[in-house]
């Protein structure tokens, strides 16, 4: 049997069925040109194509069909709830379906009469099928639409709960944050009144703050600055911070601050002010301005008493040197007028003894030159000008060498920039360099030596480099120290001031003066000036 129909029902249903057959796709088109204006059904017509609702309506009309002929009625209903479901789900109103039949009664209505006007028992067949499959889908739909509004009307109230719920706890969270937060936060008028805070400093009183003015806790240097930040925020709507010394019943703090606006609408209505105390801070830091000032001080007086150090030492020792010339010339020559007198007359050790002596007082004269050298490094007054280390460094190469020389020598250069620089200064410090070079490579078959220089910003860096002897690397500081050397007299003879000389000059042109050295590998001098 038909769902929900009897036997006697099938003529009308089969009458309404043979009409619809006929003339649904004209109805349909008459009902969607009357319903695309709706301001309910309208907007869901428009959305669909034409070809998207012919096909909507082709299977529903098969449905139709199908559950009035073929008795395939659960179809037809299932096709039904869907609908009442869809209009749930779209918002609409049931009392809108009301509105869509009536529609679709008063546009089938005159298509019934003029099919069936001569026919009235066959009209009235048709009239009683129609209003049963209304009926049918009315009260399917109805059904739906009632069971899934409730639904849905429930979801809803269990959303609206639970988002409650999230409110009840970002506000819980938010006021844990808000009370325990070290920083004060606090919300200011236009009028620059604190209308409520979380926390006051220790000095003061809830009550002293709500409602007082924020700027009557300034001090006078810090008013104007925090009367700018708000003004600031309240006219363009931004964000800004300000740093404040506050004064709270005579005692001074602190405060980092930062503003952000309040909105009602698009106007700033209020700042909300956050701010943290930075007197532990601040004062560390006056403290250590403080400690900084007097280390400054007692550097500047630890400087001007070595600057007097160094200045009476090299006073005395260019004093010491300068008054033990004369006695070792008077040693030099009354030996080697020994030596001519007594040739012949005296044997080989006596003759071994002057020639000590001799050999020593040389020595000697070579230290005191050295030690005036390096004095004088400190005194004389730097005669600055433009000149060429590429032609300074060959000339002095020339000058440390002889014609034989060069055939146990590899001597190279990279093409050297000009600088600028007191010229003899440097022709001292190259000679003790390449002078280097060339006698801690003396003990290999054929001493290799490279000048090289680079560009490092705003200097050059120039480099010596030997295949001799070198050193352990503990000892690169030592080295430029006056005095000091790494060998023995009998391995290589020298005073120990060289390095020393050298290192007075580059430091006095503003330069850097350092080693790198590796056993019996070598050894490479660097050297930076200013351009």
């Amino acid at each position: 049997m038909p769902y929900r129909f009897n036997t006697e029902e099938l003529p009308a249903l089969e009458a309404y069925n043979a009409f619809m057959e006929k003339h649904h796709v004209s109805l349909n088109n008459k009902l969607r040109s009357e319903l695309i204006d709706d301001p309910t059904f309208g907007p869901l017509i428009q959305v669909q194509s034409q070809d998207e609702q012919k096909a909507q309506q082709a299977h529903s009309r098969k449905l139709e069909h199908e559950a009035i002929t073929e008795n395939k009625w659960k179809a037809h209903s299932d096709h039904l709830l869907k609908q009442g479901i869809t209009y749930a789900r779209l918002g609409l109103k049931f009392s809108d379906w009301f509105r869509v039949i009536k529609h679709y009664r008063d546009t089938s209505l005159p298509f019934i009469l003029e099919e069936f006007k001569d026919n009235p028992a066959e009209m009235a067949r048709v009239l009683e099928g129609m209003n049963k499959m209304v009926d049918l889908g009315l009260s399917v739909i109805a059904e739906a639409y009632i069971i899934e509004k409730n639904a849905l009307i429930k979801e809803e109230q269990r959303e609206k709960e639970e988002a409650q719920k999230e409110l009840q706890k970002s506000e819980s969270r938010f006021q844990a944050l808000f009370e325990n937060s070290p920083d004060h936060i606090f919300m200011v008028n236009k009028e620059g009144i604190i209308e409520f805070i979380n926390h006051v400093a220790p000095e003061l009183k809830r009550e002293e703050v709500v409602g007082a003015n924020l700027l009557d806790f300034q001090s006078d240097e810090s008013r104007s600055k925090v009367e700018k930040a708000l003004k600031y925020t309240f006219d363009t709507g931004k964000p800004t911070i300000y740093e404040t010394k506050a004064v709270l019943h005579g005692v001074s703090r602190y405060y980092a601050s930062s503003v952000a606006p309040v909105f009602s609408g698009s106007d700033v209505v209020s700042v909300a002010v956050i701010s943290r105390d930075h007197t532990e801070r601040v004062l560390a830091e006056q403290e250590v301005r403080k400690l900084n000032l007097e280390l400054e001080e007692r550097v500047k007086e630890r400087t001007a008493n070595l600057v007097a150090i160094n200045e009476e030492l090299e006073s005395f020792t260019y004093t010491v040197s300068h008054d033990l010339r004369a006695p070792i010339r008077a040693i030099d020559g009354f030996t080697k007028i020994l030596v001519k007198k007594l040739d012949g007359r005296i044997d080989e050790k006596e003759s071994h003894y002057l020639d000590c002596v001799l050999e020593g007082s040389k020595k000697m004269g070579n230290l005191i030159d050295d030690l005036l050298s390096f004095s004088r490094m400190g005194r004389i007054e730097k005669r600055v000008g433009q000149f060429s280390m590429h032609l300074l460094f060959q000339q002095v190469f020339t000058d440390l060498t002889t014609h034989q020389d060069l055939s146990r020598i590899d001597f190279s250069m990279e093409p050297l920039p000009e600088i600028r620089g007191d010229r003899e200064m440097f022709r001292l410090a190259i000679n003790n360099l390449i002078g280097n070079a060339l006698k801690y490579s003396s003990t290999r078959e054929k001493s290799i030596i490279r000048v090289k220089c680079e560009e490092d910003g705003q200097r050059f860096v120039f480099s010596v480099s030997d295949n001799g002897v070198g050193f352990e690397m503990e000892y690169q500081n030592k080295i430029f120290e006056i005095f000091q050397r790494l060998h023995d007299e009998d391995e290589f003879e020298g005073s120990g001031v060289g390095l020393a000389i050298v290192k007075k000059i580059i430091n006095r042109h503003g330069g850097k003066l350092w080693v790198n050295s590796e056993l019996d590998k070598g050894t490479t001098f660097y050297f930076s000036i200013p351009k």
